[in-house]
């Protein structure tokens, strides 16, 4: 999908990818055959480990998002799935991001709808109508290292990319059920079967052009 949005069919010569919250990698690996250096970052040394035992060609670098260390306009793409919601500064992310992107460059964000009616995370039903604080303790509990950023939304992070990136486009997107928490799946499979999907998106995706 990603590629079909950005236009990104063929190699793209001498070009960098530096994919941010890598996790294992193996979203990574879809897109690396695309660019001449693929990066890997993440905050987790385990996480590492598995994405360069799948990718030994790739560089992996241990770091926080809110922090990366690269020069300016190094990188040609830059991928932040599923990252930027366990983000505690999303802004700071965002004004790195389009300083080690070079001119023209694109950073792909992806992010959960927060007033889905499923929390993606735990599988609180209406999280919307629940208060942050009972929301973080049922985190908590379900996932003890687990941080989320409740009050970023679509429009919010629209909102802060538009005031550094000169081209932005939305997309909704619905999510595969082997990318959703084991504890959302069997719900998941209720509001794919009732077609709930096709009028509340589970997430979107966000291009921003560094024109």
């Amino acid at each position: 999908m990603v590629s079909n949005l950005t236009n990104d069919s063929k190699d793209h010569i001498d070009s960098r990818l530096l994919d941010v919250g890598c996790g294992s990698g193996e979203l990574s690996k879809y897109f690396a055959f695309n660019f001449a250096e693929v990066v890997l970052l993440d905050i987790s040394m385990n996480a590492l480990r598995r994405a360069k035992s799948s990718m030994p060609n790739s560089y992996c670098v241990c770091a926080d998002a809110h922090f990366l260390p690269f020069r300016n306009d190094t990188f040609s793409r830059l991928h932040a799935f599923s990252l930027i919601e366990h983000l505690s500064h999303p802004k700071r992310f965002l004004r790195e991001a389009s300083r080690v992107l070079k001119e023209e460059g694109i950073l792909i964000v992806q992010i959960p709808n927060p007033n889905f009616l499923i929390e993606l995370h735990t599988g609180i039903i209406l999280p919307f109508f629940i208060p942050r604080t009972v929301k973080d303790e049922i985190a908590k509990k379900a996932f003890p290292d687990l941080y989320v950023n409740w009050s970023l939304t679509g429009s919010i992070l629209l909102r802060q990319l538009s005031k550094l990136f000169t081209k932005i486009k939305l997309y909704k997107y619905s999510y595969p059920e082997d990318s959703v928490s084991r504890i959302v799946r069997p719900l998941f499979r209720i509001a794919k079967r009732l077609k709930i999907l096709n009028k509340f998106p589970m997430g979107y995706i966000i291009i921003a052009w560094n024109t």
